[in-house]
C-alpha cells in the first residue's frame, strides 16, 4: 500500500491529509531530518513515580513487575532494534482481572500505557514512545479449553502461536494461522 494508492482510493481527502499529517511543524507530527519516523509529543500524562509503582503492586499483587533498567531495556526496544522507548516499568499480569485493575489505576491517574505481547511487530506499535508503563501479556499463556466438536479453542491473550499449533496437532487439528514469528507471537 503506497501513499499514491490512497490518493487513487480517496482523492478528495488526500490534500487535507497531507497538510494535516505530513507538514513539518504540524501540531500532530514533527518530522526530524535525522530520522525517517515522526516524533510524537508526550501528551498530558502523569510521570510515573515510586508511589504509583507501589499502588500498582497493590492493585495487581499477582502480576510480575520489572523495574531494573537492564531488564526493562529488552521491552523498550523492538526486535529489529529500530524503535526504542524510555519506560521504567514493565508489568506482566497473569489474569484479565489484573489487566483490568492495572488499566483502571493508570486511567484514574492519567498514566500512559503501551500494550505488548511478543514484541515481534515491524512498525514499533508495541514499543513505548516515551515513558509509558509497558503492559506485557506474555504471562497470560494458558489454554483454557478446546471443543473438538466445534473446532473452537479458548486461550488467554498471551498464548504463543506455536504452542497453540502443537496443542492442536496432538489432537489431530490444525491451527489455521501460520506466521514466521509463530515461536514468539
Amino acid at each position: 500500500f503506497r501513499f499514491s494508492d490512497i490518493f487513487l482510493l480517496f482523492p478528495p481527502f488526500l490534500p487535507k491529509m497531507k497538510r494535516q499529517f505530513l507538514t513539518r511543524g504540524s501540531p500532530l507530527v514533527n518530522f526530524s531530518k535525522k530520522c525517517q519516523f515522526a516524533s510524537v509529543a508526550r501528551g498530558d500524562f502523569t510521570k510515573l513515580n515510586g508511589d504509583h509503582v507501589e499502588n500498582l503492586k497493590t492493585a495487581a499483587p499477582g502480576a510480575v513487575f520489572v523495574e531494573d533498567a537492564s531488564d526493562v531495556a529488552g521491552y523498550n526496544t523492538d526486535w529489529m532494534k529500530k524503535y526504542s522507548g524510555k519506560s521504567e516499568l514493565v508489568v506482566l499480569p497473569r489474569t484479565t482481572q489484573e489487566v483490568s485493575d492495572i488499566l483502571k489505576y493508570c486511567n484514574d491517574n492519567r498514566i500512559a500505557v503501551v500494550p505488548q505481547a511478543g514484541n515481534t511487530g515491524l512498525v514499533g506499535g508495541s514499543v513505548p514512545v516515551h515513558d509509558e508503563v509497558i503492559l506485557n501479556i506474555s504471562k497470560m499463556d494458558k489454554i483454557e479449553r478446546f471443543d473438538p466438536l466445534g473446532g473452537v479453542i479458548v486461550c488467554e491473550a498471551g498464548c504463543i502461536l506455536q504452542n497453540l499449533s502443537e496443542y492442536l496437532e496432538e489432537r489431530d487439528f490444525v491451527m489455521p494461522l501460520d506466521l514466521p514469528s509463530k515461536g514468539s507471537c
